[in-house]
């Protein structure tokens, strides 16, 4: 019988991170009153969507799995961090790059040597989540 694979400590440090900053983001600004409902509904939405998908792969058996499931939230994690840089900003890029170490170790476990589909799935992240909240907002 096959023991459990142990869980990415790394990622679920980034998951756990993400989490927290996402209920930050919602209590600063539920404090500031008068807000666009539809812009912070999609960065929640956004953020959660990122912690569950770094907690999902950090228990995933399949390391390519793990691998373009960690490049998908970092990517997205960063360019979201980059766009918020004045307010959770360096919160969600320091919960990027714990996750880019996560699909790094993901990448070396990985035998076939190939993590194209998970650094085009990340670039595509890193790019599309901005732009998705920019333009929801």
């Amino acid at each position: 019988m096959r023991g459990m694979r142990r869980g990415s400590i790394a990622g679920v440090a980034g998951s756990r991170l993400v989490a927290a900053t996402a209920a930050l983001y919602l209590v600063v600004i539920g404090t500031q009153g008068n807000v666009n409902t539809r812009r912070v509904a999609s960065v929640a939405v956004m953020l959660a969507a990122c912690a569950l998908l770094a907690m999902y792969a950090s228990w995933a058996p399949s390391p390519r799995v793990r691998s373009v499931a960690f490049a998908v939230a970092a990517g997205a994690l960063l360019g979201l961090g980059w766009l918020g840089i004045f307010s959770i900003g360096l919160l969600l890029i320091a919960a990027g790059v714990l996750l880019l170490i996560a699909a790094s170790r993901a990448f070396a476990e990985d035998g076939s040597g190939s993590v194209v589909i998970a650094v085009l799935c990340g670039a595509i992240a890193l790019a599309g989540a901005p732009v998705f909240v920019l333009w929801v907002g």
